[in-house]
């Protein structure tokens, strides 16, 4: 198949980029650059709402990963998160030539801790999807950990496999906190076999696992063979997926994930 990729550099889509390439589709990508510098040679640098009407005929279907891609982006810059997540996902809907559409949403909208412009404008998107574009699956994904070209720091095992490494420690808050977690390699099998096997369109929700933040932090230091230190709590969400979506039968485990990161990366 011959895939197009918006926001095909970042921490996701370099990823998937890799992998599915290596299933030998013909993978081009569309990312302006914002977040890190890996690339590759089939990348348009340009925004996605900047393409052309009718530059996405050529494809066979369509990866949507651009966009503001955390709760903390879109605090910092709402209206920057409606144009790029929600006014240019509605452009992007009316280019489109009837191929799949997939696209990244997110667990986080099942969430009522707060209320906030990243859910919002995830929750908007599904609904555009709806009404505009019935060959789209949603897919609501659970917090990404995992390897990728262009890593991620911040995000859960990610963070407590850098400060093991780092620090010999790991120091965790919120221990009694749910978390629906998705093995970046979980991720890239589940959208590869969307793209070469029939399904219905919709939501699909994706998760590896749903563990507390306290277990993860436990198995992952178990793993690395580092000290674990706890901290008083903040506020944060507490939610699991309504329900789990099986594409395809998940591998990835906290284990695996923080043993990947460890050769990996460092």
């Amino acid at each position: 198949m011959k895939v197009l990729i918006t926001g095909g550099t970042g921490y996701i889509g370099s990823a998937l980029h890799h992998y599915l390439r290596n299933y030998s589709h013909t993978i081009d990508t569309v990312d302006s650059g914002v977040r890190g510098t890996h690339s590759n040679p089939n990348n348009y640098k340009i925004g996605y709402k900047f393409l052309a009407a009718g530059f996405m005929d050529r494809y066979d279907a369509i990866i949507h990963l651009a966009g503001h891609s955390s709760v903390t982006a879109a605090k910092e810059d709402p209206s920057g998160a409606f144009d790029n997540n929600v006014a240019s996902f509605h452009q992007l809907l009316q280019n489109l030539s009837g191929q799949p559409l997939i696209y990244a949403s997110s667990s986080s909208v099942y969430s009522i801790a707060d209320s906030n412009m990243y859910d919002f404008s995830k929750a908007t998107c599904d609904t555009l999807a709806d009404f505009l574009y019935p060959n789209h699956y949603a897919l609501r994904f659970g917090t990404v950990c995992g390897c990728s070209p262009n890593m991620r720091w911040d995000l859960m095992i990610n963070s407590m496999v850098k400060s093991g490494m780092e620090t010999g420690t790991i120091s965790v808050r919120n221990q009694g906190v749910r978390r629906p977690v998705l093995g970046i390699w979980d991720l890239c099998r589940s959208v590869e076999r969307l793209l070469t096997r029939p399904h219905t369109p919709g939501v699909y929700n994706l998760a590896s696992f749903t563990l507390t933040v306290g277990e993860i932090a436990a198995l992952v230091a178990e793993t690395g063979g580092w000290d674990l230190t706890t901290q008083p709590d903040t506020p944060t969400y507490d939610f699991e997926m309504p329900t789990v979506h099986r594409i395809w039968p998940y591998l990835d485990t906290v284990e695996k994930i923080t043993q990947r990161l460890i050769k990996t990366c460092f």
